[in-house]
């Protein structure tokens, strides 16, 4: 079942906290051990980290949205990879916005940005175009976030973040 959080002026600065976050962890002298930095709320739009260990620059990273966990908290990677990606979406707002989208719902729109419904060996040249045409609307967060596909787009003039972990079932 897909989550959904809309992140509004509020809440969306929870993406650029988190590279002030790494930027702060970096400053210490030594690894924060067994201590967790939650940055916004867990019930509405959240992020994690957890284990930093600066001579790798690697921790464990989760967003929390709807009281609901996504990624491995399990798995330590590099936290540049989310830096990055969540950067790129405070950079790039304007470009998440697609006018195909304005007469979809959240549901449609998920699917049809991670051509949900084709299969594996069945995709079509279409296929390919359209996942040309959105790959946009997808970032790489890391290997915590493997096992989430997730969407992240501008409409009605709010930044949706939506996710689905693959292998574990919310209801909204």
């Amino acid at each position: 079942m897909q989550i959904l959080a809309v992140i509004g002026k509020r809440n969306f600065c929870a993406l650029r906290m988190l590279k002030e976050l790494t930027t702060q962890i970096n400053n210490e002298t030594k690894k924060i051990p067994n201590m967790n930095i939650l940055v916004g709320t867990k019930h509405d739009f959240a992020i994690e980290v957890g284990n930093y260990k600066k001579d790798k620059e690697t921790g464990k990273l989760r967003f929390w949205i709807n009281n609901q966990d996504f990624g491995d908290f399990k798995r330590s990677d590099k936290l540049s990879y989310a830096v990055r990606s969540l950067k790129d979406i405070t950079d790039k707002y304007s470009s998440l916005y697609d006018d195909s989208f304005d007469s979809k719902t959240n549901r449609e729109i998920f699917e049809l940005a991670l051509v949900l419904d084709a299969e594996i060996g069945s995709l079509t040249d279409e296929d390919y175009e359209q996942m040309d045409k959105y790959e946009r609307f997808s970032f790489n967060l890391g290997s915590q976030f493997d096992d989430v596909s997730h969407v992240v787009y501008v409409k009605d003039g709010q930044c949706f973040f939506s996710m689905v972990n693959e292998y574990r079932s919310f209801c909204c």
